[in-house]
């Protein structure tokens, strides 16, 4: 399936900036590998569908992320360095 970023902006339900000041919440998120604080986003999917579609994208753009769960909210979380179309503008 080839994506771009105007199809990304669509699947995602929320975004903000990720990183360090994160910690402060991280029983919050379970992942199968540490979680990384360097990323610059985080990017959250209500269904996995658009989350799978996103994982999609970002590995056609050879963007590195790091998959999450929130726990808090059940979301689909992807961090990644990518900057969205809406944190350009």
């Amino acid at each position: 399936m080839n994506l771009d970023e105007s199809d990304f902006e669509m699947l995602w339900d929320t975004s903000m900036s990720w990183g360090v000041q994160w910690l402060l919440q991280q029983t919050r998120f379970t992942s199968k590998q540490p979680i990384h604080y360097d990323h610059k986003w985080a990017y959250w999917f209500r269904d996995y569908s658009s989350y799978l579609m996103a994982r999609n994208f970002l590995d056609n753009i050879k963007t590195d992320y790091q998959e999450l769960i929130d726990e808090s909210t059940g979301d689909f979380v992807l961090l990644s360095n990518y900057t969205s179309l809406t944190w350009r503008s």
